[in-house]
C-alpha cells in the first residue's frame, strides 16, 4: 500500500504559536481561527499533516496540498493545518539523527490538544508524509488521552518523492549532508544505505491518486464516527 490509515488510540501533534488564518499553495493554517477563540471555524473533522523533508511552507506542495484539496473535495466541514516550520525544519538532522524529528512530534501533540479543547466535538485525523510520516507516529503517546479519544485515523504518506520536488532534494542534500557524514559513513560500513535513497515514486503520491483514496478513507472513519 502507498499509504497507511489506521484507527489511533493515541495522539500526536505541533506548536500553537505562530499560526494565523491564512493559506498558499503550501502553506496552511486552517486551525487558526479556533485556536485563537472563533469557535464557529470549528469543523468537523480537524486535520494536521507534517511535511516531507525539506518542503517549503507548513504542508509542502507535493502531498499535503493534494491531500489538502482531496479532503475538501470529499467534505465540506474540515479544517486542515500544517506543522509550524518554527517547530518543524524538515531538514537532512531530524531525518537521519532522530529518526525522526522529536520537536515536530511534541509540536503536533501540542496542538492536537488545544484543538480538541478549543473544538470539543471535533475529530481529528494525524498525518504526515516521509520524515513528516515518522513525526506523525511517533507524536502518538505525545497529546492527552481526551485528545486521543477523538483520534479517527492516522495517515503516513510513503517512505519515499514528482521531478521539481527531486531536484528540491538534489540541491538541499549536499547542503547539509555534510553534517551528517559520521552516520553517512557508519552506514556505508554497515550496510544501511537504504534511508539515504528517495525513490522517484516517493515523490508522486500527490499525483498517482494516494491522496484522494487516503481522503475517502479519512472522510469514511469520520461518518462511521458519526453513527457510533
Amino acid at each position: 500500500m502507498k499509504f497507511t490509515l489506521a484507527t489511533a488510540v493515541a495522539v500526536a501533534a505541533s506548536a500553537v504559536s505562530a499560526i494565523s488564518p491564512r493559506a498558499t499553495t503550501d502553506t496552511e493554517m486552517g486551525w487558526g481561527k479556533a485556536l485563537a477563540g472563533d469557535s464557529s471555524a470549528c469543523a468537523d473533522l480537524g486535520v494536521i499533516f507534517a511535511r516531507g523533508t525539506f518542503d517549503p511552507g507548513n504542508i509542502g506542495p507535493w502531498v499535503g496540498a493534494p491531500f489538502r484539496d482531496a479532503l475538501a473535495a470529499k467534505t465540506k466541514s474540515v479544517s486542515f493545518q500544517g506543522v509550524d516550520p518554527g517547530a518543524y525544519p524538515a531538514d537532512l538532522a531530524g531525518y537521519v539523527v532522530e529518526g525522526g524529528s522529536e520537536k515536530c512530534s511534541l509540536s503536533m501533540g501540542v496542538v492536537v490538544d488545544a484543538y480538541v479543547k478549543a473544538c470539543p466535538k471535533a475529530k481529528i485525523a494525524i498525518t504526515g508524509w516521509s520524515q513528516g510520516a515518522l513525526c506523525a507516529r511517533k507524536s502518538f503517546g505525545v497529546m492527552s488521552s481526551a485528545s486521543a479519544a477523538k483520534v479517527i485515523a492516522y495517515v503516513a504518506f510513503g517512505d519515499p518523492y514528482p521531478k521539481s520536488a527531486l531536484a528540491t532534494m538534489i540541491l538541499e542534500l549536499p547542503k547539509q549532508a555534510t553534517k551528517q557524514l559520521i552516520t553517512l559513513a557508519s552506514d556505508i560500513k554497515n550496510g544501511h544505505l537504504q534511508r539515504w535513497m528517495l525513490s522517484p515514486q516517493h515523490f508522486w503520491y500527490g499525483l498517482d491518486g494516494s491522496t484522494t483514496k487516503a481522503a475517502e478513507q479519512v472522510v469514511a472513519a469520520l461518518n462511521g464516527s458519526k453513527k457510533k
